[in-house]
């Protein structure tokens, strides 16, 4: 056997572990990003339904011609607090964003 060939051979279990190393790390990156996604969406949609809620609840109140000083209170209230978490929910969902983007952090390993 040549030496060129002798020496391509003892890399192919190198390159077999390397090979099995980067398909282990692609598959767990696929998992952990599928995860993040499927919980976010299911956030998402709780928060798509309460918003419905409030933006209803706000239109037809604004609508009433007997609307007093302690309704249009209660309805600012109850609009602070949903801003409030919507705040929380972006900055969540800013974290699984962040959080998907460093699941695809082993393509930056060289070689």
């Amino acid at each position: 056997m040549s030496l060129e060939l002798q020496r391509v051979a003892q890399k192919i279990p190198d390159s077999r572990e390397r090979l099995d190393c980067v398909g282990n790390m692609t598959d767990n990156a696929a998992h952990r990003v599928l995860s993040l996604v499927e919980s976010a969406k299911l956030e998402c949609g709780a928060q798509a339904l309460h918003a419905g809620h409030v933006a209803r609840l706000l239109a037809t109140n604004a609508e009433r011609p007997d609307l007093d000083i302690a309704q249009a209170r209660r309805m600012l209230e109850h609009a602070a607090a949903y801003a409030k978490r919507m705040e929380e929910f972006a900055e969540r969902q800013n974290q699984v964003l962040g959080d998907i983007a460093m699941a695809q952090d082993f393509q930056d390993l060289p070689g």
